[in-house]
């Protein structure tokens, strides 16, 4: 079948002779092209995997970036609500304060009012009751 001559770089096969030599060095040079290509290979897969994990790192810092937007406006929200709150309540303590005070004026000007209109009352009666009590003394006969 095949015979391999001592010291020599021959290959005999089926009487057919295959030099050793060229064909280890043809071997040795594709399989050397064949490493050079699984490096560029392997170089590439590097680089797309330091791209992919570039990328992710900015999506990721994207995502924080908006997580804290997000809560910031939250906090602002929040922060706005409290101050229209207190302004809601100033407000309402404003008009309380108002309608007290309306209140309170309204009971003195009734006072007010009621007295002015007792004092008319006992002018009035002071000044008919002896117009009256004279008439009476002049309508009863035998006086």
């Amino acid at each position: 079948m095949y015979s391999l001559e001592w010291n020599t770089p021959v290959l005999t096969v089926k009487n057919k002779k295959y030099y050793l030599k060229d064909e280890v060095d043809v071997l040795l040079q594709q399989l050397h092209e064949q490493w050079k290509e699984q490096q560029q290979e392997l170089e590439d897969c590097r680089e797309a995997l330091a791209n992919y994990q570039a990328q992710e790192r900015r999506i990721a810092s994207v995502l924080i970036s908006s997580q804290q937007l997000a809560e910031q406006q939250v906090q602002l929200m929040r922060e706005k609500a409290k101050e229209e709150l207190l302004v809601q309540e100033d407000k309402r303590r404003r008009v309380e304060r108002a309608t007290a005070l309306m209140l309170k004026q309204q009971k003195e000007s009734k006072a007010v009012y009621c007295r002015q209109l007792q004092e008319i009352c006992d002018r009035i009666q002071g000044e008919l009751l002896p117009m009256l009590a004279a008439e009476e003394a002049e309508d009863e006969p035998g006086v």
